[in-house]
């Protein structure tokens, strides 16, 4: 595998202490360490593991990594080829055909017809709906827009029209608060 690029400072310092540490110590001394000591070669060989089992998880997660990557290249390729035998056996063999039902391939099914107290009952809930929204169609609309032309009405400081015209209702009742 390749090596690890990406290390931790302890990962460098624990790999400069086994090159380096048989070089500054004496080959006799003792390190307490966990209720025991240690020379200079036992931490060396401990070092050594350690880093050893980093580097094994490194490499582990590479080839991890380059598994998921082959697989997501896989499925997008299965997908494509199956997509594309589906069409190819859905054009060369007759829909009712059990070769189809054997690859898998599903027969599509036809729509149901709706029966007359069906058809009754969404037409009946259609009108309703469009009933409590507000729905109209393009015929009503334009009717509703020729309907309701919009007027100009000139208020004076007392709130009564100007020009002498009526006030429309809805005006009246809002400025006298009735």
């Amino acid at each position: 595998m390749g090596t690890n690029t990406n290390k931790s400072k302890l990962q460098t310092k624990a790999e400069d202490m086994a090159q380096n540490l048989p070089n500054v110590l004496p080959a006799n001394a003792k390190m307490p360490y966990s209720g025991t000591t240690l020379t200079p070669a036992e931490i060396v060989a401990e070092l050594q593991a350690d880093l050893s089992t980093l580097t094994d998880a490194a490499n582990a997660k590479v080839t991890y990594a380059k598994a998921v990557s082959k697989k997501k290249m896989a499925v997008a390729d299965l997908h494509s080829l199956v997509t594309a035998v589906v069409a190819y056996l859905k054009v060369m063999i007759p829909t009712d055909h059990a070769g189809l039902a054997s690859c898998g391939i599903e027969p599509k099914k036809a729509k149901a017809q709706l029966t007359s107290a069906e058809k009754a009952a969404l037409a009946a809930q259609r009108k309703a709906t469009r009933a409590a929204n507000g729905v109209q169609g393009a015929r009503q609309k334009r009717k509703a827009a020729l309907a309701a032309k919009a007027t100009t009405v000139v208020l004076g400081p007392d709130g009564k029209p100007l020009d002498g015209s009526p006030m429309p209702a809805s005006i009246g009742a809002a400025t006298t608060g009735k």
